[in-house]
């Protein structure tokens, strides 16, 4: 039987609800108003679910110190999706206007920073035919004055060369020169990066600002693949669940979700950055910088061990390389 709108007692009556749903695809609008499922046989994200997972951008409520980060699938006939992050601490809200507020690098600030939080997906940026350059200069005009940790861009960007530098290293100059760090390659674990996506939904440890109609409208779309159904099958118009998926896996760590909202022991932590338990290193990014952000530990001697064989890989993965001395 078939649960339509007017039987739900808390949207029947909600036009703002309605308008939104009218907004969607004729496949979405027929499954959201008529319950009608059938047109979305196989759907991998089936409890997504528009004002559940969605939001007004100011009604998120991302903290000015908060972590922020972006996430980039390049392409050019296909569009670029590009997509920003944010964290929002779980727990007690620091106090706001009259009250005391509560500073991030505080000793509250820090516990309340490692409550176990949610990921923010707060801007959309969505275009086909842009140079890496042009995509560049997009990006940073957008970010205005926003402190951005770390950018994350699709693997192949940093293998392609359309001219005399790879897409990643021609994207990284106009971020770079806009005061944003370079990108870094994201990790490609398709099957695990879905999986951790869903369970973030499951949980309600994602949030989407309604500024992101691409990605709220691709999500119900997105089909398990029939060869392996872990997957989603590759189909057109999955550029911004691609490019949301890059920002979701480091989010993890910096939103603080635990092991109890992603499902199970170590769940709450995120992939290795740069591959799947194995480390990768990529021309254009400085090898001294790719070990460094590949080192988790924090006491001296295992740092030093872990800097020992991140140095051996990368040799044999790049050939010899020049490595900084350690300042004392």
């Amino acid at each position: 039987m078939r649960a339509r709108i007017e039987d739900n007692p808390i949207y029947a009556n909600d036009v703002n609800y309605k308008k939104t749903l009218a907004t969607l695809p004729d496949r979405l609008r027929r499954a959201f108003l008529e319950g009608d499922w059938s047109v979305l046989e196989g759907q991998y994200f089936d409890l997504f679910e528009v004002g559940r997972h969605t939001a007004r951008a100011e009604s998120l409520r991302l903290e000015e110190w908060a972590p922020r980060w972006i996430s980039i699938d390049w392409g050019f006939k296909h569009p670029s999706a590009v997509y920003w992050h944010g964290a929002v601490a779980g727990g007690k809200r620091p106090a706001t206007g009259g009250e005391r507020r509560v500073n991030a690098e505080s000793a509250e600030g820090a516990e309340y920073a490692g409550k176990s939080g949610r990921i923010v997906t707060y801007r959309e940026f969505v275009q086909s035919e842009l140079s890496p350059r042009m995509l560049g200069q997009a990006i940073a005009e957008r970010t205005r004055r926003e402190r951005i940790r770390e950018i994350y861009l699709s693997p192949d960007a940093f293998a392609r060369r359309t001219s005399e530098a790879s897409i990643a290293e021609q994207l990284g100059d106009v971020l770079e020169q806009n005061g944003l760090p370079r990108p870094v390659p994201a990790n490609d674990d398709r099957i695990g990066g879905w999986q951790l996506m869903y369970q973030l939904l499951e949980q309600d440890a994602w949030m989407i600002a309604e500024n992101c109609p691409r990605l709220i409208e691709s999500l119900p779309l997105l089909v398990r693949d029939d060869r392996r159904v872990e997957d989603v099958r590759k189909m057109e118009g999955d550029d911004a669940a691609d490019a949301a998926r890059y920002g979701l896996v480091p989010g993890v760590r910096y939103a603080g979700v635990g092991a109890s909202a992603v499902g199970g022991p170590g769940a709450g932590q995120a992939p290795p950055e740069f591959g799947n338990g194995t480390a990768r290193f990529v021309p254009g990014i400085p090898v001294d910088v790719q070990i460094e952000r590949q080192i988790t530990a924090e006491d001296p001697t295992s740092r030093a061990i872990h800097q020992q064989r991140l140095q051996a890989e990368a040799k044999r993965q790049l050939g010899p390389q020049k490595f900084g001395k350690k300042k004392r």
